[in-house]
């Protein structure tokens, strides 16, 4: 999907009937097309493979545009998914890198406590090359892009959530100002903020930065 009208690209989403301030939208996936959760390897040592049959992904994605920081449903949401379809590969560049970082970390303790005789993880262990960035694809599946009404350079904060085979239940979240990742943490830690959406993003950049990163400063 390229760029896109004001009028075109509102008409695409839907008003959420509770939460007025949400509006969402199915869209194909811009990046990470390729990507699924086929292997888990958690930081205690469990680990396992899922076969094709158990492999559950939409085609599409939720895109959900949030009006949460008095600045409504307009602008900061276009201007942001419109970067996002003309820049595609470097921000999916940046993405990597940063998710990359939390994989390497999780598998350097995973490796503490997995069984070295554990059948899964022999299965797992031949079928990717751990020292390569590629064996985040089978890790990693994005299932959600969030807008939201507050940014830089009049262009809208955006988030990417994603399922992780090493966190199934909190899965990770990645908030970004154009190709340029700001933080990331557990799924859903940047949304619902409000007006403190800049000072989750600072505390979170004080434990969590990596070079490559967008500092906000003040």
């Amino acid at each position: 999907m390229g760029y896109t009208t004001v009028g075109e690209f509102h008409e695409r989403f839907t008003q959420d009937e509770e939460f007025p301030n949400w509006y969402h939208w199915r869209s194909p996936r811009p990046v990470f097309r390729d990507s699924v959760v086929r292997y888990s390897v958690c930081r205690d040592g469990q680990c396992y493979a899922l076969t094709d049959e158990e492999i559950d992904r939409d085609d599409d994605i939720e895109v959900t545009a949030y009006c949460e920081n008095g600045n409504g449903f307009g602008s900061f949401h276009e201007k942001s998914w419109n970067y996002l379809q003309e820049h595609a590969a470097r921000v999916e560049h940046e993405l990597r890198r940063k998710i990359w970082s939390y994989c390497v970390k999780n598998y350097n303790a995973f490796l503490k406590y997995v069984e070295v005789d554990d059948p899964d993880w022999e299965e797992i262990k031949s079928a990717l090359v751990w020292e390569h960035e590629s064996a985040l694809d089978p890790q990693i599946e994005l299932w959600g892009i969030d807008l939201i009404d507050d940014g830089l350079d009049d262009t809208g904060f955006i988030v990417f959530d994603f399922y992780v085979g090493w966190d199934e239940e909190h899965g990770m979240s990645v908030i970004m100002h154009k190709e340029r990742v700001l933080a990331a943490g557990g799924g859903g830690e940047f949304l619902n903020c409000g007006v403190g959406l800049i000072s989750a993003i600072k505390y979170s950049q004080q434990f969590n930065f990596d070079e490559g990163d967008l500092r906000i400063d003040g």
